[in-house]
């Protein structure tokens, strides 16, 4: 837990870095973006989506569905989802 913890605190510190360190020699943070395979826009309610969103809407659900399905034909699923046996399940600060 510690060592989770500590690698994302150094994760922010070099995202800080990578937006503040191009100040000092008088430069904007460059930002780089990966191209979106096709041109798409819809507008709703004044808010315009573009092909970027439009794709992370389309994708997500999907790769959500084939998470579930790898995880639920598993072993590492399985052992995941079986409910927890032990000494602190019959402790009271288990919720059942």
């Amino acid at each position: 837990m510690l060592l989770t913890v500590a690698t994302i605190g150094l994760a922010q510190l070099l995202g800080f870095g990578a937006l503040i360190l191009p100040r000092a020699w008088g430069a904007s943070p460059s930002v780089r973006t990966l191209p979106v395979p096709f041109e798409a826009s819809i507008e709703i309610g004044g808010t315009i989506f573009d092909g970027s969103d439009l794709m992370a809407l389309v994708l997500v659900p999907v790769m959500l569905v084939v998470l579930v399905l790898c995880l639920n034909r598993a072993a590492l699923g399985w052992r995941c989802g079986r409910r927890p046996t032990g000494p602190l399940v019959r402790s009271r600060w288990v919720f059942r």
